[in-house]
């Protein structure tokens, strides 16, 4: 018999995120339980925005990402990270080249 892995439940319409869910449904970017400020997380981030993740509606709050590069590279569109909740997130020295913020907090 073959397991199921559950996806993360965000979704918006027209949007849905593909990763694995954690306890509560969410994947790790979606859920606004866990802050991210690992020391691996810039890195990770970096990782799941290039292999093409769900970053609309991500919960960064309080997160500390000093110095991430979210540029999508030889591109003229930037990521979007629309409805994403960046409350009291450090971005600061961040490359975020075009990224799309619209209804982010």
């Amino acid at each position: 018999m073959t397991k199921t892995v559950e996806t993360c439940c965000y979704d918006e319409p027209g949007y849905e995120c593909h990763e694995s869910a954690l306890e509560n449904g969410f994947c790790y970017w979606h859920d606004a339980t866990i802050v991210k400020n690992n020391p691996g997380d810039i890195a990770a981030l970096e990782d799941f925005a290039k292999r093409g993740g769900l970053l609309r509606g991500i919960s960064l709050k309080r997160a500390k990402l000093a110095g991430i590069d979210l540029v999508k590279h030889n591109s003229k569109d930037g990521y979007d990270l629309s409805h994403a909740d960046l409350y009291r997130a450090d971005l600061s020295f961040s490359h975020l080249f075009n990224t799309n913020f619209s209804h982010a907090s």
